[in-house]
């Protein structure tokens, strides 16, 4: 219901796009805006112990400021944006994996930030991309015990040290299957 009132309201006195401000007649966001993220060739951006790591695009430009209406501001209507990015480099990767044998973990927050943020964004993400592929989201099995600094701001050494000890995983709620840990930014 609550959806549908949105929709009639923009239909009826339109909206604006949330980075350029152009009005736009459904949506969050301009397909200019959308078009002008630089987005990543479907190659692993790092191969560790045969755990390969992917991105979806560059933080930089248009998706940091998607990232962070998500993240510092409260735009959660964001999330199905990102999750469709990660849904598509999903597609493109192409894993032979049912969706039965995988399960999304969402990069947890520490409780002092999810008492300031009321929620963690990449749990909306995950829970979106959930919907797309049918993969069951886990956010039980990765624990944050470590409030750490925001990572884009430390250089690789500062990123190692921050996050030193700062995750461990709660092996009770591992239930045999493939893992797809998702984060807004590769540095975790």
């Amino acid at each position: 219901m609550f959806y549908f009132l949105k929709q009639l309201l923009n239909w009826v006195y339109k909206s604006n796009c949330y980075i350029c401000k152009k009005t736009i007649s459904e949506g969050y966001l301009c397909t200019g805006c959308l078009n002008d993220i630089e987005f990543l060739d479907t190659e692993p951006i790092k191969n560790i112990d045969n755990v390969k790591v992917y991105a979806k695009g560059l933080y930089t430009g248009n998706l940091r400021k998607i990232i962070k209406l998500i993240k510092y501001h409260g735009k959660q209507e964001f999330a199905q944006i990102l999750a469709s990015m990660l849904y598509e480099l999903w597609g493109e990767i192409n894993y032979s994996l049912s969706t039965e044998d995988v399960e999304i973990v969402p990069v947890p927050l520490h409780q002092n930030r999810y008492k300031s943020r009321k929620y963690n964004h990449m749990e909306l993400i995950s829970n979106e991309f959930s919907k797309l592929s049918g993969c069951k989201t886990n956010v039980t099995l990765l624990k944050r015990r470590k409030d750490t600094k925001p990572q884009y701001k430390l250089t690789f050494q500062e990123r190692k040290q921050n996050l030193k000890n700062a995750f461990y995983v709660d092996k009770s709620y591992y239930r045999d299957k493939t893992i797809l840990i998702i984060d807004d930014i590769a540095t975790t």
